[in-house]
């Protein structure tokens, strides 16, 4: 009797509402293509759910920080920092993240805050109206009087050589006559000058001041002193001199901008880039103080959408803008004039494809991941590339999300976790979450579905982050950080349903015996059963048969359902294990006659 050999990867059911062939996807199930016994593969149970702490609230946002090697999360109202709450976030919206080599930004509730690794928190705000860049001031270098016999100078420090100085020159005599002061600039040095003669009181000639100014630097005065003709011969040359230093004020006055309120955030090339609600335009920060707008060009505007930008991000050198019908790049321009733009459009680049919502993407691979807006027609999960973008969901997962409204998909997450040798992208939507493993699908679209529970309450664990030695997760429904555990397949010590359907086969009249499924056994603490049930026409089951698939230490154990029975045309089969521990399926097979 001919043994059917039949897959366990991609099931077959049938639509009983429009009477299409559907995939039966795997609940709870990863396929991997690894050559085992008869099979080119086999599905294992997605890794456990353990608790490591409890936290404010429900998972907001995550964000690995590579500055300080460090998880970042946003539980309810409050801002971890690995396990320690360190600020505190108002709403209950979703949040996203950035960071640079001096903080940590989250933008939530309209504001873009900084959390600098030194604990100071600063807001995105605009420069002041006006700075002071330079106290002014005014100071006395040096007064003296003259004094016969003595050189008239002054010797200059640096401290002396900011603003300019000032050589006030008061003629005087030793009987008490005073004439009209002098006073020298510093554009007069070099340049020799005289006072009017004046009768009745002493005045100068030929006053010169030389001199280079510089520190160690001297100034020197020469001058004839003149006495008045009511002065006595024998009156002495008094002369009071005062070299003074005045610096100005220096202001500098800066633009004020709409900063609007910001719904996304990213950093490119030493600037955080954020997005105004409303879509509009992105603002980028500047270089000397990333908590302000660019001081003269700090705004760009992606004019391909009309509809405005939904969310922005970056990728290598460029901000990627991604709107409702468009995807457009920007790239850096390099240039450091104040009337040049930092980032140009590259229109080469621009994709004819938008995303559902703000965090309906991420980055998956070489590229980005996202769910296309309903403005592109049904909505879909693609690849980008460069000016084109490629679907990698079939049309079960097509029909899954047609299911959705425009609203309540804006609300999708998209993230992506890798581990031994699976590359997840992981799709939250407000019913289902759902899976796709790039490693296992060079022959064909792999795809899962992820739930919780014993029923289709969907899939709790959410923000997935690489941790140390662990993939830590937050959850959606607690107050809750835990990691995957691949010893086992609960959820939170809860037993998880793991479901998989087979294709249909045919078996025209005959009889079947011996289904015999390949399951790696034995490591389970308690007996475990497995259901088998039957399907004849891909959309009523059968009655499930129990039988022990796992019990402590039996590795060996054989998963055997002897007498299956007559088949009239079409046969497949659901099979469903409902444990805590790991399960491991490979080949099944059944006898025909």
């Amino acid at each position: 009797m001919p043994r059917i050999q039949i897959p366990l990867a991609r099931g077959l059911r049938k639509d009983p509402h429009t009477a299409d062939y559907i995939d039966g996807l795997p609940v709870n199930m990863l396929a991997t293509p690894k050559e085992v016994l008869n099979a080119s593969g086999y599905l294992r149970s997605f890794p456990a759910l353990e608790k490591r702490h409890s936290v404010d609230g429900v998972s907001r946002g995550v964000q690995y920080n590579t500055k300080n090697n460090t998880v970042y999360r946003v539980c309810g109202n409050k801002l971890y920092r690995g396990k320690n709450a360190i600020a505190d976030i108002q709403g209950k919206d979703r949040v996203t993240m950035a960071h640079s080599g001096y903080s940590q930004a989250v933008a939530s509730g309209g504001k873009l805050k900084l959390y600098r690794y030194d604990g100071e928190i600063k807001e995105l705000s605009n420069w002041p109206e006006e700075k002071v860049i330079t106290e002014g001031y005014k100071r006395d270098v040096k007064k003296w009087t003259h004094k016969e016999g003595n050189d008239d100078f002054v010797p200059l420090t640096k401290d002396d050589l900011d603003g300019f100085l000032t050589l006030k020159i008061t003629p005087k005599t030793s009987d008490g006559k005073t004439g009209n002061e002098m006073l020298i600039t510093e554009q007069m040095v070099g340049v020799k000058l005289s006072q009017q003669e004046d009768d009745e009181k002493p005045y100068l000639t030929d006053v010169l001041v030389e001199g280079i100014k510089r520190a160690g630097g001297k100034i020197t005065v020469t001058y004839k002193m003149n006495l008045a003709k009511s002065s006595e011969q024998t009156a002495k040359d008094v002369t009071e001199f005062v070299m003074t230093q005045e610096v100005l004020e220096v202001v500098e006055k800066y633009p004020q901008y709409e900063l609007g309120d910001v719904v996304d955030v990213a950093r490119n090339r030493g600037r955080y880039i954020w997005l105004q609600k409303g879509g509009e335009r992105f603002g980028v920060t500047d270089l000397e103080d990333e908590s302000k707008p660019d001081r003269y060009r700090p705004f760009y505007t992606a004019e391909s959408q009309p509809d405005g930008i939904i969310a922005i991000d970056s990728w290598r050198d460029m901000v990627l803008c991604f709107g409702s019908s468009t995807i457009e790049y920007f790239t850096i321009t390099g240039s450091t004039s104040a009337s040049q733009v930092i980032y140009a459009p590259q229109p080469s680049y621009m994709v004819q494809m938008g995303i559902a919502g703000r965090d309906a993407k991420c980055k998956f691979g070489e590229s980005f991941a996202f769910i296309s807006n309903p403005a592109n027609g049904a909505p879909s999960v693609y690849i980008l590339g460069s000016g084109s973008a490629s679907q990698i969901s079939t049309a079960s997962i097509d029909k899954i999300i047609r299911g959705y409204t425009s609203n309540e998909l804006s609300r999708t997450v998209l993230e992506t976790i890798r581990f031994d040798g699976h590359e997840l992208l992981i799709v939250h939507l407000q019913r289902h979450t759902l899976c796709f493993d790039a490693a296992g699908s060079q022959q064909y679209p792999q795809w899962c579905i992820l739930k919780s529970g014993l029923y289709d309450e969907t899939y709790r664990a959410i923000d997935f982050m690489y941790e140390g030695n662990q993939i830590t997760v937050a959850d959606k429904a607690e107050g809750i950080v835990g990691n995957l555990a691949f010893n086992k397949s609960s959820q939170y010590d809860k037993q998880v349903e793991h479901i998989l359907y087979t294709p249909m086969a045919k078996a025209d009249n005959a009889r079947v015996f011996d289904l015999e499924l390949e399951a790696s056994t034995g490591v389970a603490q308690v007996a475990d059963k497995l259901f088998l049930s039957a399907t004849t026409d891909g959309i009523n089951f059968g009655a499930e048969k129990m039988i022990e698939q796992n019990s402590p230490f039996q590795y060996d154990r054989r998963v055997l359902w002897r007498r299956v029975g007559r088949v009239r045309k079409n046969i497949g089969f659901k099979v469903r294990v409902i444990t805590k521990s790991p399960v491991t399926l490979s080949d099944l097979s059944m006898r025909v006659e």
